[in-house]
């Protein structure tokens, strides 16, 4: 992604300084704007909901993790008073619980990073539908990324603006 803006960045550069075809009066009249991605992306509603189902979900799976935790615990304490039969047995059931609990803590940190990754691209799919939309209802030349800007001076912000028309689409989806 990054790649992709700095090509973008650089192409919108070189055609506002004259390396297109634009005519020099088509460059002056330009309108342009940048959008503060990490705050489009943190402000959008539907951006606190998933964070909030996701940790709502690593907390549940937490409860077991725990059990999991104090069986492991629980199979290690008392182990020296054993007889070394005892031992042994004790120890393969040690082994076996804590390489179950290695398998749970992989297996759930996968599937919330795969949901967490999926959400996200949902979620940069909406902001890329919406800055379109207002780029094109408010006669934007072009919008940038701010991540990719040297300056820009606040005026040409339209981070607010455009994450209320996110924010007013996502609620009228649900």
């Amino acid at each position: 992604m990054k790649i992709r803006q700095c090509i973008m960045v650089g192409m919108a550069v070189g055609w506002l300084v004259g390396a297109g075809s634009p005519t020099e009066a088509a460059m002056t009249s330009a309108k342009i704007a940048y959008i503060n991605v990490g705050r489009l992306f943190d402000g959008y509603q539907k951006t606190k909901e998933s964070d909030k189902a996701l940790e709502a979900k690593a907390s549940s799976r937490g409860a077991e993790r725990d059990k999991l935790v104090a069986d492991v615990k629980k199979l290690k304490e008392g182990m020296e008073v054993l007889t070394d039969k005892a031992k042994e047995t004790r120890r393969q059931e040690f082994e076996a619980k804590a390489k179950a609990l290695q398998e749970f803590d992989r297996t759930v940190g996968e599937a919330l990073r795969r949901e967490r990754d999926g959400a996200a691209k949902d979620i940069f799919k909406d902001m890329e539908v919406t800055i379109k939309e207002y780029a094109a209802k408010e006669g934007y030349d072009l919008i940038v990324n701010d991540q990719a800007l040297l300056y820009g001076s606040t005026p040409l912000d339209v981070t607010d603006p455009v994450l209320k028309m996110l924010n007013d689409r996502y609620a009228t989806k649900k």
